[in-house]
């Protein structure tokens, strides 16, 4: 389910353009354990040529420009919080994260935060 106001975008070298609207992260990334600040995390880790990755979230922007060349990879997630009612669900998307990887350590990452309206992140 898409929320119109919380949503990705990939670009390719061709400059052809992926939104979320019309496919999922499961169907083209492969769950991959990364270093990230000195721990550990899973994530959904894209096995396309990606050039660029755009997160859109509560009126705020995200992006990083990717160099598939030499071997880094893009991942984003959601934060959120699903409420089920009576023959209803109701699912609210706090938080959208990107990030960039290389040679299996997170070495960029941003993240939109719904609740306070802030855009945080590191670039290492």
């Amino acid at each position: 389910m898409r929320d119109e106001n919380s949503y990705w975008e990939l670009e390719f070298k061709d400059n052809s353009v992926l939104n979320e609207s019309e496919s999922s992260f499961h169907s083209f990334g492969v769950i991959t354990t990364v270093e990230c600040q000195g721990g550990k995390k899973s994530v959904f880790l894209a096995e396309l040529p990606i050039t660029k990755i755009t997160a859109h979230h509560g009126g705020y922007t995200a992006s990083f420009d990717v160099n598939p060349d030499i071997g880094e990879k893009v991942y984003q997630y959601t934060s959120a919080f699903t409420t089920f009612l009576p023959r209803k669900q109701v699912t609210e998307i706090h938080n959208r994260t990107i990030g960039v990887v290389k040679d299996g350590v997170v070495i960029k990452e941003k993240s939109i935060n719904g609740l306070l309206g802030t855009v945080n992140g590191f670039v290492i």
